[in-house]
């Protein structure tokens, strides 16, 4: 296993093995199959300037051989970063990465690549969906949003209210749209344009309504129409060539070139009012905007966030010699290295007991407790940790 890290310091990462009872700050699990509303999430993902501030961090990653889904959990996990990934990519595509001082946003858009996947932001989430499908959920929530808001303004601001969503493995995706429906006191129609399936679990940040139905709906290739006097929702076919509003804000200096713009999308519509962009246009359209957005805003240097140190607690870590060491590493991003022989000669078998505890401890903390445990020593060299007898 392997997991970013950051030069000189440790991981975001929970020593998350069973081996005991693990002191991490989590929430209770939640006792219904699908969690909406006011429930929260265990993982705690960030959301807002805290998102912002956590992709800008420079770090190092070391994927060998691993199985997609499993290094897009690694992240996610580590790092508090709501990520989805779309049921039409292949999870168990194996991912061969290494990357050193890279900003986080730039490692996932790099694994996805790996995973011949694209990476597109709604809201808080990293939606990891085919190449030239991200859109599709943007697309969703967002002309559903429309909608809404100029039919039942009221409701569209309730639906704007985010909420954690989550669902266990084998889920079946029909059922959760239709609670989601219910949820709100609203009918999905069309649901069975909806091929059966069974979706690996998935937790979530909180998100608006529109994010919701937009993240599971693009899925089938398929958006949300909301009619309100019937509270009903139906569900239409997502068309390659649909045209669309987005608002976007502009910094004083794109206000000053917005002409070189309409050269670039010449046959969107275009409406500027103070700092706030309109553009109605087909995605193609809107991703050269944000591409000319980001071109202007990368003429500003940024200074890479300093990433803190990662401390552990661990309380009545028990199991054995082997199996420890080897969730242990994994749990940290490591790759193990027993010195079997010279083990086996100190008369440290695989099976012999092994228990530990350490409170708000360094990774150097953590391994030397785990290793004197037993009486053995370690080596770090980089991702690789070595154990054996002490000499």
């Amino acid at each position: 296993m392997r997991i970013l890290t950051a030069p000189g310091v440790l991981p975001p990462v929970i020593v998350g093995f069973l081996l005991g009872s693990l002191l991490c700050g989590m929430g209770t699990f939640r006792q219904s199959p699908y969690a909406f509303g006011n429930s929260f999430s265990e993982k705690d993902y960030l959301t807002g300037p805290a998102l912002r501030s956590r992709l800008e961090w420079h770090v190092n990653v070391a994927f060998v051989e691993r199985p997609f889904r499993s290094a897009v959990r690694s992240l996610s996990d580590g790092y508090q970063i709501g990520v989805l990934l779309d049921r039409r990519v292949d999870p168990d595509r194996p991912i061969t990465l290494q990357l050193k001082d890279v900003s986080l946003k730039g490692v996932l858009e790099q694994l996805a690549r790996q995973g011949e996947a694209e990476l597109l932001w709604v809201g808080p989430v990293a939606y990891l969906a085919p190449v030239g499908k991200a859109w599709q959920a943007l697309a969703a929530a967002e002309t559903c949003e429309e909608i809404l808001r100029l039919s039942a303004p009221t409701l569209a601001a309730e639906w704007r209210r985010p909420s954690p969503l989550s669902w266990p493995d084998f889920t079946v995706p029909r059922e959760l749209l239709a609670q989601l429906g219910e949820e709100i006191g609203w009918k999905i129609i069309g649901l069975e344009r909806i091929p059966h399936d069974l979706w690996a679990g998935a937790e979530l940040p909180p998100i608006t309504l529109f994010e919701k139905l937009g993240l599971l709906l693009a899925q089938f290739d398929l958006r949300p129409i909301p009619e309100p006097k019937a509270r009903e929702i139906y569900l239409e076919p997502l068309d390659p060539a649909l045209r669309w509003r987005r608002i976007y804000s502009l910094s004083p200096t794109q206000q000053t070139t917005l002409q070189s713009l309409s050269r670039i999308i010449p046959q969107a519509e275009v409406t500027v009012r103070g700092n706030q962009l309109a553009v109605l246009g087909t995605w193609s359209e809107h991703e050269r905007v944000i591409q000319w957005l980001s071109r202007e805003d990368d003429r500003q240097p940024r200074r890479p966030a300093r990433v803190p140190e990662r401390r552990y607690t661990l309380r009545q870590a028990r199991g054995r010699f082997e199996s420890v060491f080897k969730q242990l590493s994994t749990a940290l991003g490591l790759e193990l290295q027993l010195d079997y022989e010279g083990l086996s000669r100190a008369g440290i078998l695989p099976d012999t007991p092994v228990s530990f505890s350490v409170e708000n401890a360094t990774l150097e903390e953590l391994l030397r407790a785990a290793t004197d445990s037993v009486g053995c020593d370690y080596r770090l060299e980089g991702n690789v940790l070595f154990v054996f007898p002490k000499r």
